[in-house]
């Protein structure tokens, strides 16, 4: 005899309920594993792009993209493409000769560098290469302009100064203050006078505002490293601000240093010296302000590596917004 039987409702919903949420364990764990399989190659990208100064290459980009805007003179994607190569090669340079004090301060990236030095070093004589070759077009002075970064690079790097002249000194990084301006004036230089050769502007006041700007963009920037390599300055007897004075009494001096400059810049657009463009530009002092506030709250080669570095393109983000207001 056949029994029809007809379980509950509730023991059906029941083992429904069971084989869905088998069946989402399951999707769930092969989606974390495709998730994470995704954040390993974007981190990997992310690593190669920061530690090969590629990223540096952007910001460079970024720079050159925002002085054309307070000089007001036309933009150029080429121009702006060799600045770009520029600072892509003089960093290649610059971290290939000195990888081995970066596994004091920076030991990933130090390891990044020994891995991929021959491939780093032809990447930057071909980047540097084609960047004086575009220049040639604009001509002589411009190729000299271009010159300028790599041969202040060496000076600055190198160790060729005679121990029986300085008896502490051997490469001009090591010299207190002196490294911090000599970045600041090789890099303002090149920025302004690329533009002057390129657009045949005079050097008038706008000008010196502009170069004045810079100056002190990159001058801040660089005291904002010394501050993450305190500890493997420290260790090599290399006099900075940080070392020197501290990592919090400098930071207060660079916040209030930034906010005063802020001010300046906000008052010589006001009255007409700088285009209106340079107001929304001079809300990188905002962003100035809020980094320098995360020292000792955010891990320092995150904040430094993508943080600072990326002030330039944040920079020409306020730029371009701003575009579309003045």
């Amino acid at each position: 005899m056949d029994i029809d039987y007809t379980p509950p409702k509730a023991l059906i919903l029941d083992d429904l309920v069971k084989e869905l949420e088998l069946e989402f364990d399951s999707l769930t764990s092969f989606t974390k594993k495709s998730l994470q399989k995704k954040l390993n190659v974007v981190g990997k990208l992310a690593s190669i792009v920061i530690h090969s100064s590629l990223y540096l290459g952007l910001v460079a980009c970024s720079l050159m993209y925002v002085t054309m805007l307070l000089l007001g003179i036309p933009l150029s994607g080429g121009l702006i493409l060799v600045f770009g190569l520029i600072s892509y090669a003089v960093y290649v340079f610059d971290r290939v000769t000195g990888f081995h004090e970066d596994f004091i301060n920076h030991i990933e990236r130090a390891f990044f560098i020994k891995k991929h030095k021959p491939f780093l070093l032809a990447s930057g004589i071909l980047s540097y290469a084609f960047a004086l070759y575009l220049l040639s077009h604009v001509g002589i002075s411009a190729m000299l302009i271009g010159s300028f970064p790599f041969i202040s690079g060496l000076l600055y790097g190198t160790d060729w100064i005679p121990k029986k002249i300085t008896r502490k000194y051997g490469r001009l990084k090591e010299v207190f203050l002196f490294k911090n301006f000599f970045i600041a004036v090789f890099w303002t230089v090149t920025l302004v006078g690329l533009c002057i050769t390129y657009s045949g502007i005079a050097f008038d006041v706008k000008v010196g505002i502009v170069s004045l700007f810079l100056l002190v963009k990159v001058f801040l920037n660089t005291i904002v490293f010394d501050m993450r390599d305190t500890e493997g300055d420290k260790r090599k007897n290399i006099r900075t601000l940080p070392v020197r004075f501290g990592l919090d009494s400098t930071r207060k001096h660079l916040m209030q240093l930034n906010i005063v400059f802020g001010v300046l810049i906000f008052l010589v657009t006001v009255l007409g010296f700088l285009p209106k463009i340079a107001l929304f530009i001079n809300l990188i002092t905002l962003y100035t302000h809020w980094y320098l506030s995360q020292f000792g709250k955010k891990d320092l080669r995150y904040l430094c590596d993508v943080i600072v570095e990326g002030e330039d393109i944040v920079m020409a983000t306020f730029a371009t917004v701003g575009l579309m207001f003045v």
